[in-house]
């Protein structure tokens, strides 16, 4: 509070540790109040945290992709013992963040960082399509043996270009699974990590009704939602392929009604406002 730093910066990393003390008080089961920070209160751990929100104030990066958070593998040696990775902190900062192991078996994303990424980037993915200015990187102490120890920061401007991106199409036809169970099967297979499930009607051979099940999904959740297809229906195989779609860049925003509050999803093309529709969800629940 006290630093000669812009008052956004003194904020952002307020709010950093703030995440930090929410996320210990809930692990002891304490209050914020009570509180008392180990690793994450030393001086080091305080200059990462202010020196990131200052560095990106300083070059005016206003939109962050990162891409999906790599925890490492093995234990830690925390202030309460040995730990498994994530630690505990690392592991509740990331939620709602897309995040895995590895066979790395070294700690690779600490508290500090979790709760920096969890907080400054707006989305995670791929690279979006971009024209890159500069390139920089961060060097970690420790020597792996099978890839270099770095962070990497990549700055550009969006291209007004219309970005692909890949997606996986997983889809079989069902002439024999009882119609009551086509809802917990899509319910199974968005669980999974699919970002889409849907029955589309179709006369399969002799004339039989069927149902054609399509999932969308990344890359990286084909072994777990095709596991949701052989456990949860009564395929014996699937087809799979790689299609590349469009999408709008997709926010949320909270608006306030005289019923209560309704999370709204908007849709920006070329930086402009494209589409704004409500959650359903949200409007069922206020309507009941």
């Amino acid at each position: 509070e006290r630093g000669e730093l812009p008052d956004e910066v003194k904020a952002a990393s307020a709010e950093t540790f703030h995440r930090i003390a929410v996320c210990e008080a809930d692990i002891h089961g304490t209050t914020v109040e009570k509180i008392h920070f180990h690793e994450v209160g030393a001086i080091d751990s305080i200059v990462d945290v202010v020196a990131a929100h200052f560095a990106l104030h300083l070059l005016g990066v206003d939109r962050v992709v990162a891409s999906p958070v790599n925890t490492g593998s093995g234990t830690v040696q925390c202030a309460h013992g040995l730990m498994p990775i994530p630690a505990p902190a690392t592991a509740r900062l990331l939620e709602g963040v897309p995040s895995y192991g590895s066979d790395c078996p070294y700690e690779l994303t600490t508290p500090t960082g979790a709760a920096l990424i969890a907080q400054i980037a707006d989305a995670f993915g791929p690279m979006p399509l971009m024209a890159v200015e500069t390139v920089g990187y961060g060097s970690g102490t420790r020597d792996l043996a099978d890839r270099p120890n770095v962070l990497r920061g990549i700055i550009g401007a969006e291209t007004q270009t219309a970005p692909g991106e890949p997606i996986t199409v997983i889809e079989t036809n069902l002439d024999d699974l009882l119609p009551e169970l086509m809802p917990p099967l899509l319910e199974a297979i968005l669980k999974a990590g699919a970002r889409e499930a849907f029955l589309t009607p179709l006369y399969g051979k002799k004339g039989r009704p069927a149902f054609l099940v399509t999932a969308l999904c990344d890359e990286e959740k084909v072994a777990a939602v095709t596991t949701a297809f052989f456990e949860h229906s009564s395929t014996l195989g699937l087809r799979m392929r790689t299609e590349t779609r469009i999408c709008l860049a997709r926010e949320w925003e909270t608006v306030a009604t005289p019923w209560g509050e309704v999370r709204v999803k908007a849709g920006y093309w070329d930086g402009k406002l494209r589409s704004r529709a409500p959650e359903f969800e949200d409007c069922r629940k206020t309507a009941e």
